[in-house]
């Protein structure tokens, strides 16, 4: 009985090597690669009231709409609308991007800024000065989708207005302040520029001392650019 038992095994093992070398040749491998996702910023300056719409790509891209979940760290400083984070109140927040299917995540640090034209008390300084300018940051020149604001030791000083004249576009920007400037105390103003809808601030080269004088004509703008 043990001898045709043998026998049967001695057999049935050639048959098995046979079966499994046609089963295991599956050819060349392909490589899995990750996919990954990045969002379109990863910092952001947003004023209080405006908005700017974050977007997620993929790498490498397979033509496959992807979904996207958006949130705030904080919604009393930052809300989302769909895609657009909204700011509410200054500050500093995080936003969180996480695609639905993948998992894969991505974040951004939005800073929310007071909205400069609205929180300037211009009857509560003594002395003012006017600064007729040009202003162009990039290849925008004048667009009315700058806000300029005019900054004495990092404080809101002063705001422009767009205006136009003939044929001159020009920002007429009202600074106060309770001191002027002389040589033993000199008062420095310096220049910024919020882009709406792009969570941008440039801040300009251009510095002007507060004399409470008038600086820059209609034919002889001052020129802030960057």
């Amino acid at each position: 009985m043990m001898q045709k038992l043998s026998s049967s095994i001695v057999l049935f093992f050639p048959l098995l090597f046979v079966a499994c070398g046609d089963y295991l040749d599956f050819g060349e491998e392909e490589e899995l690669v990750q996919q990954t996702m990045t969002i379109s910023s990863h910092e952001l300056t947003l004023m209080v009231g405006d908005s700017c719409k974050l977007s997620a790509s993929f790498s490498p891209d397979d033509g496959k709409e992807h979904s996207v979940f958006w949130a705030s760290d904080s919604t009393e400083r930052a809300v989302f609308v769909a895609d657009t984070v909204v700011g509410v109140s200054a500050g500093k927040l995080k936003v969180r991007c996480t695609s639905v299917n993948g998992g894969q995540k991505d974040s951004c640090t939005v800073t929310v800024i007071p909205n400069w034209t609205k929180t300037l008390d211009i009857y509560a300084h003594q002395y003012d000065m006017v600064v007729y300018a040009s202003v162009q940051v990039g290849n925008a020149t004048n667009s009315d989708k700058f806000v300029i604001g005019a900054f004495i030791d990092d404080e809101l000083c002063g705001t422009g207005r767009l205006l136009r004249t003939g044929n001159t576009t020009y920002w007429a920007i009202r600074i106060y302040s309770d001191e002027e400037s002389d040589e033993d105390n000199p008062v420095n103003v310096t220049f910024r520029c919020y882009e709406r809808g792009k969570g941008v601030v440039t801040t300009f080269d251009k510095t002007i001392e507060f004399d409470g004088m008038t600086h820059g004509t209609l034919s002889n703008l001052i020129e802030l650019k960057k």
